[in-house]
């Protein structure tokens, strides 16, 4: 902790589970998290563990060097002490509701349509979908129309969705994001559903059409209540060779695809047969 090499740090990531002894981990992490905060020079912090992003979240508000910030919950924009020289917000919602206009003043949203380049919206709990966020954000009137680089987790929960939930995204990144700026974008996309459900595809199709500059792309499929399923995997599969397909310039303009599976940990689908797999890398290959 007394280590003069720490004032040389400048990015700090921190994975989760990595402990076996959990408190005492905790502990020893946020020492060195609170020095290297202390110090001054630390540009951009990211903790995968949530329990110890709460130990640290009240320092890392008050920390006046970072250009990206964590929050557990866009409510604390307004206690971020170096707002106005952030570049990047990565905000991890909860449950709603998350009463957005409490502190959120027209010269904080000014400032991140302004500087914020880096958005990533993900979500801690999977029981809610992920059009309440974006309603929400419409709402109370934020924009990101200087953004280069978009992650965000896409869910459909049974109990909690509308039937113009995609619209409802879609009219966000139509009117509050410039997505001819935007040149990379991450994708979790995942459908409680069991069956006879088309959200994602019907999401990819609407969207595709704004990705007219796209350079650098992730897909990431989130499976639930439905992990190891070949008929939900392989349309999953189909909505992304579709997506890939219809993007605007795709074969001149994307330069890095990334698309990862969520198999199950030994490999035993639910409903595979022989040649499921085959099939499936024939169709990304015809993509």
């Amino acid at each position: 902790m007394e280590s003069t090499h720490l004032g040389l740090i400048k990015e700090l990531y921190v994975e989760g589970n990595i402990f076996h002894d959990v408190e005492s981990g905790y502990e020893i992490l946020k020492k060195l998290i609170d020095r290297i905060l202390d110090i001054g020079n630390i540009q951009v912090i990211d903790i995968r563990d949530m329990e110890l992003m709460e130990l640290v979240q009240t320092k890392i508000l008050s920390c006046s060097s970072l250009r990206k910030v964590q929050l557990l919950g866009i409510h604390l924009l307004p206690n971020v002490q170096n707002l106005q020289n952030l570049n990047g917000i990565e905000c991890i919602f909860e449950n709603p509701p998350w009463n957005l206009e409490d502190g959120c003043s027209q010269k904080l949203k000014s400032m991140l349509n302004n500087n914020i380049k880096e958005l990533v919206l993900t979500q801690s709990d999977w029981h809610f979908s992920t059009f309440r966020i974006f309603r929400e954000l419409y709402n109370t009137g934020f924009n990101f129309s200087n953004l280069d680089s978009l992650k965000l987790t896409y869910n459909h929960f049974p109990l909690d969705f509308a039937n113009d939930a995609n619209d409802i995204i879609l009219q966000f990144f139509k009117e509050r994001i410039n997505t001819t700026k935007l040149t990379k974008l991450e994708l979790t996309l995942g459908c409680s559903l069991p069956e006879n459900c088309h959200c994602i595809d019907e999401f990819l199709e609407l969207l595709s059409p704004l990705l007219t500059n796209i350079k650098s792309l992730g897909l990431i499929q989130h499976s639930s209540t439905h992990k190891g399923y070949h008929y939900k995997n392989e349309e999953w599969d189909i909505a992304i060779c579709k997506l890939l397909s219809h993007i605007p310039d795709v074969s001149k303009n994307l330069k890095h695809l990334l698309i990862e599976h969520d198999p199950v940990w030994n490999g035993m689908g639910k409903d595979n047969v022989d040649g499921n797999y085959i099939r499936r890398r024939q169709l990304y290959n015809i993509a």
